[in-house]
């Protein structure tokens, strides 16, 4: 299944199964490594992955056999409340990507002005410290020698 996005970027979702009755819900090699995760007790399974040098989410969770599925199922040896297969999502990301650098520029933007800022301050501190010491200093000596 299919959602058109922004940009022409698809969100693609697929319901697949080890034991598919259609050849349309055979894993791919991820959902493999997702249902072999499942087998052995994950409750789900995600990565960032490279598509079209496109930056995707893939995310996938178990399915859970029930007793209304062996209308369907029955001669594929499920049994009610164990893992039958999964769902997966592929989102792109491109658009939260572009999102999060049109907003990060201008966070960075205050925090360096911010920093300027801080060490100014802190120069002029210490320049002014700087400057009463040598009048303390200056002020000692006079009176030493008075």
């Amino acid at each position: 299944m299919f959602c058109p996005g922004r940009n022409g970027q698809e969100t693609r979702s697929h319901l697949t199964s080890k034991n598919p009755i259609h050849p349309e819900h055979e894993p791919d090699s991820w959902e493999s490594t997702a249902l072999d995760l499942f087998a052995q007790g994950a409750r789900e399974y995600s990565t960032k992955t490279i598509v079209n040098n496109e930056p995707h989410l893939r995310y996938m969770q178990p399915l859970i056999t029930k007793e209304d599925c062996f209308g369907c199922h029955s001669g594929q040896g499920y049994t009610a409340g164990k893992i039958g297969g999964g769902i997966s999502v592929e989102i792109p990301l491109g658009e939260f990507t572009a999102a999060a650098s049109a907003r990060l520029q201008p966070l960075m933007v205050a925090h360096l002005l911010l920093w300027l800022f801080g060490v100014t301050m802190l120069s002029i501190g210490a320049w002014h410290s700087g400057r009463r010491e040598r009048l303390r200093i200056e002020t000692l000596s006079s009176l030493k020698r008075k």
